[in-house]
């Protein structure tokens, strides 16, 4: 033997390392397994996050096409929320008419009412407007008719110029206005003087 000693290891500390590196091994496997579950978790939960920012990024440049949607629901449900009424009140459409026309500051020439028409859930009447004006007043009148007051279509709309005077025009509208049939029994499409 020349002069290197062997050492020698008792069995049971060779056998403690063992024991020590292998519940190391574990708790490392262990470890890299929760970190690889967290990461999932957090991947997911990038993932929903992106979705919904993608969701908000549409809706953000749909904006005004939402909003524009949701004020003409409006406007639909307020429509909805008047009735319309069960008799054609002449007193009641020629005091509207005159209304309009004075806040426009028109003077309106109207024709007889046409007989009315009558369908299963309502009936029509057509009253035929002239006036003569510069655009802007009856722009207005075009406005004021159809957003206000008892519920009505403008039918038609002719406008002319006048060769003498260009800033002057010649109007002519068709405006249908509308009630309510009942259906009790009674055959109410006779009174048509309402």
């Amino acid at each position: 033997m020349s002069g290197a000693t062997k050492r020698s290891t008792p069995h049971g500390f060779r056998f403690g390392r063992i024991w020590a590196f292998a519940i190391g091994a574990l708790l490392a496997v262990l470890w890299l397994g929760m970190l690889l579950r967290e990461r999932g978790v957090l991947e997911a939960h990038v993932a929903s996050l992106q979705s919904v920012a993608r969701g908000q990024q549409a809706l953000s440049t749909n904006h005004d096409a939402i909003k524009g949607q949701l004020e003409y629901a409006r406007r639909k449900l307020a429509e909805t929320q008047r009735r319309l009424p069960a008799r054609f009140e002449m007193d009641r459409i020629q005091a509207e008419l005159s209304d309009v026309s004075s806040r426009c500051g028109l003077q309106l020439t109207t024709e007889e009412p046409s007989a009315e028409v009558v369908r299963e859930y309502f009936s029509k009447i057509t009253i035929i407007l002239s006036t003569r004006s510069p655009s802007g007043p009856l722009y207005c009148l075009i406005e004021n008719l159809s957003s206000q007051g008892l519920i009505k279509d403008i039918r038609s709309l002719e406008v002319k110029t006048l060769d003498s005077d260009a800033d002057q025009l010649d109007a002519r509208l068709q405006v249908n206005y509308y009630r309510y049939v009942e259906h009790d029994g009674e055959d109410d499409s006779t009174d048509q003087s309402q």
